[in-house]
């Protein structure tokens, strides 16, 4: 039998919530914790959910925040970084397309994961950690009170605990954003739909002669793989155990989600758009294993951190867009504020304005973020564009943002108070440099075919991602940061130019 009281309960026993019950309990050991998840232990492999790519940042939380790094190496799949293929009119030959990525691992390790395959061991662990979890339970309401009251079912069982702290992990049900009403839009109109095949697919099997000698034959399936065109782009991403997970993202002002939102319509849509990837798909649709859709997977939410002793993580809060794979990236950076949050009121510090700095941090790079995203799908048909634009939001993303949460920096609000006249410039160039894009999306929009832009030849691109491993100190950090604020002043310059 359960106790009934707790220092914190985590609604969600997903990625989010399981991670932050792991990060809650390396840092104090004695954090009495409950998760309560709706979904029976063991969850399926390969078929579980969409979020199979992970980036540096994320990647970094998991392997060294959590110590998970033995783990995603043994039983999940090394990442070749992201890789881009434009569309050339016609896109039914992937070696006449212009190809954007690696030409080898880059230095900084990033994962495929299998989602089915990281919960289980997440809650395997957390329960040898000593972390109470109740499975197959749904929570029904939370009281905010001090404590607070979290009424839930399991079977036919009612259950009634209490807590000091609550945290909302509970993914897209959102339960304590829609029973606060914290609910926001963010205008950025884009749906989904996915599926998985119980098959490899190799994107090098596509052309049986060989194509471009610099990347090796067997690296491209490792990659985050997309496929670009107008409003659109498709991922192909391995899993383990030779699956593949395929994915359809549309902006809903291009094209018609209602078109996408079956299998046999989004294999008719790959028809149209993606002929090539079409014809893959058809010759393996026997090996189908799920097929999910989603309207607007994009939005916000209005406050996702309380003095009150509440909090929202993961896409219980917010979720932004899934074409640079951030979703790990936010669930790392608002379970690290959680996590300093509790930890600061557990040793009776006033948390008050502190809830209001972390939250106003947080929403920053949200904010930050969208622009990455809103109204530029239409960009992704041009490729020259989208070559400007991708050099450019990996730049601010590894030259500042991910080094700042290696480093353990960017949810310390002294450290980001102290290098913000950085920051600001950095934000303001990044919002400009994104409406250029915008307002340049139908210029030099001529089909490029047959070229190869390597990602890790580019000298800054290289450094950045390769200073994601080293550790500075605090000065050090700090003129590196000037340093590559600097460098990243004048590479703006270069792609105005």
């Amino acid at each position: 039998m359960k106790q009934q009281h707790y220092d914190v309960i985590i609604i969600g026993g997903g990625l989010a919530g399981l991670c932050l019950a792991r990060q809650l309990k390396q840092t104090k050991v004695s954090f009495n914790i409950l998760v309560i998840e709706r979904n029976q232990y063991p969850v399926p492999e390969a078929a579980h959910k969409v979020g199979e790519s992970t980036v540096e940042l994320g990647s970094h939380y998991l392997r060294v925040v959590l110590g998970l790094d033995d783990h995603l190496k043994e039983c999940h799949l090394p990442k070749a970084g992201l890789r881009f293929f434009f569309s050339d009119g016609s896109n039914r030959f992937i070696e006449r397309r212009l190809e954007m990525g690696g030409n080898d691992f880059p230095p900084a390790p990033s994962f495929q994961i299998d989602r089915g395959r990281l919960e289980n061991y997440l809650y395997e662990t957390c329960c040898e950690l000593g972390i109470d979890i109740i499975d197959g339970c749904n929570v029904l309401a939370c009281e905010r009170s001090s404590p607070h009251h979290i009424i839930a079912k399991k079977a036919e069982t009612k259950l009634v605990f209490t807590s000091g702290w609550v945290v909302d992990a509970s993914g897209r049900f959102g339960l304590l954003k829609r029973q606060y009403e914290l609910q926001k839009s963010n205008e950025h109109n884009v749906s989904a739909s996915w599926f998985r095949i119980q098959k490899k697919i190799d994107i090098d099997d596509w052309y049986s002669d060989g194509w471009h000698k610099e990347v090796p034959k067997g690296l491209r399936y490792y990659s985050t793989n997309h496929l670009m065109g107008k409003g659109y782009w498709v991922w192909i991403i391995p899993l383990p155990s030779n699956y593949t997970s395929i994915g359809i993202v549309v902006d809903g002002s291009e094209h018609n989600f209602n078109e996408i939102n079956r299998f046999p319509l989004a294999l008719k849509w790959l028809q149209k758009f993606e002929p090539q990837c079409a014809e893959i798909v058809d010759v393996n649709k026997e090996y189908l294993v799920d097929f999910h859709v989603m309207r607007n997977i994009s939005y916000g939410c209005q406050q996702v951190f309380s003095d009150e002793k509440w909090c929202i993580t993961g896409e219980a809060g917010l979720f932004l867009d899934p074409y640079y794979s951030p979703g790990t990236d936010f669930i790392a950076i608002s379970n690290t504020f959680i996590t300093q949050l509790i930890c600061a009121e557990q040793s009776g510090k006033p948390i008050n304005l502190l809830a209001k700095q972390y939250q106003q941090l947080y929403f920053k790079m949200y904010e930050s973020s969208m622009g990455l995203y809103r109204d530029q799908y239409s960009l992704m048909g041009n490729c020259q564009q989208m070559i400007r634009k991708t050099i450019w939001d990996y730049a601010v993303y590894w030259g500042v943002t991910a080094l700042l949460f290696t480093q353990g920096k960017l949810c310390d609000y002294e450290f980001i108070r102290s290098i913000r006249r950085y920051l600001q410039q950095i934000d303001e160039i990044s919002a400009k440099m994104q409406i250029n894009f915008r307002k340049n999306k139908t210029s030099s929009d001529r089909v490029v075919q047959g070229n190869y832009l390597n990602t890790l030849k580019i000298p800054e691109l290289y450094s950045w991602q390769a200073e994601l491993t080293k550790q500075y100190s605090e000065a050090e950090l700090k003129n590196k940061i000037k340093e590559n604020f600097l460098k990243i002043k004048h590479l703006s310059r270069s792609i105005l130019s």
